[in-house]
């Protein structure tokens, strides 16, 4: 529809057809993959492009927080011979508040901010017939969208521990339920039985030798798992073999070239 605009230049009334804010507002959130938790609309009709919207965006401020005041974890549940410090268990406090999207005392983490902007040239026309003029004006769309986003990266500086941290998210959050999946994402994921780390290959015997040293799984057998998994044949002796009853299993790989012979669901079981 038009958009019509009531007294002489520069009017103070404009009237906006519905269908062309409705269709304003889908070409600014097309490309809008995951539904938000909230979501705020407004408008306006301004004579000059808002200032806000000229020249580059704004650069948002970067802040490196500090954890050395928070609440710490208690140690994953099979780590006896070996802890993790204090300053690991701080870490792995964020990582789990992280996981469960709400902290130990049930408030919600902070939420994710958005905001897309658009203006799009528009005409006013004259509704009274005594002013024959049309203007040149821009319609200002904003849309304001928080996000629960749970998961973070966890960036210590070298030393701090990250790899035994992530061992220990792992061992207090293996017996949890998988986390509900976004409505437009179901039919995306493949539910797994395990945790899947990607690393460098030279990290690979670091990453064994940790997780012997926390949850005591024995080495010979992470090594005689390596040897195994290069010729990855998924029939019912590998996927019950070597487990003995824990809870806790390890199947590591320092070549993925066999995973090109199997599915991806048969590697999540």
């Amino acid at each position: 529809g038009d958009y019509m605009k009531e007294g002489g230049p520069h009017a103070d009334t404009v009237h906006v057809p519905a269908a062309s804010l409705s269709d304003g507002y889908k070409n600014l959130l097309k490309g809008v993959r995951y539904p938000p938790a909230n979501l705020e609309l407004s408008w306006q009709v301004s004579y000059n492009v808002p200032a806000d919207l000229q020249g580059e965006p704004p650069a948002l401020p970067f802040v490196l927080l500090d954890n050395s005041e928070d609440a710490s974890a208690p140690q994953p549940p099979h780590f006896h011979a070996n802890k993790l410090r204090p300053e690991q268990l701080r870490s792995l406090a964020w990582m789990l508040e992280r996981e469960h999207g709400s902290s130990g005392e049930g408030e919600a983490v902070e939420s994710h901010r958005m905001e897309w902007r658009r203006y799009f040239r528009i005409v006013l026309h004259a509704r009274q017939s005594r002013y024959v003029g049309n203007e040149t004006a821009f319609l200002d769309l904003r849309a304001f969208a928080s996000y629960a986003v749970p998961g973070g990266i966890l960036a210590d500086k070298i030393g701090y521990g990250k790899t035994a941290s992530i061992i220990g998210l792992i061992d207090s959050t293996a017996q949890q339920a998988t986390p509900k999946l976004p409505a437009c994402d179901c039919d995306s994921f493949i539910p797994a039985r395990g945790t899947l780390i990607i690393v460098p290959s030279n990290l690979l015997d670091q990453w064994q030798t940790e997780i012997t040293k926390f949850v005591g799984a024995p080495k010979e057998k992470l090594h005689s798992l390596v040897a195994r998994v290069q010729n990855l044949r998924l029939n019912q002796e590998s996927q019950s073999g070597d487990s003995d009853g824990k809870e806790l299993k390890i199947l590591a790989m320092s070549n993925v070239l066999p995973l090109s012979r199997v599915t991806a669901g048969q590697v999540a079981e």
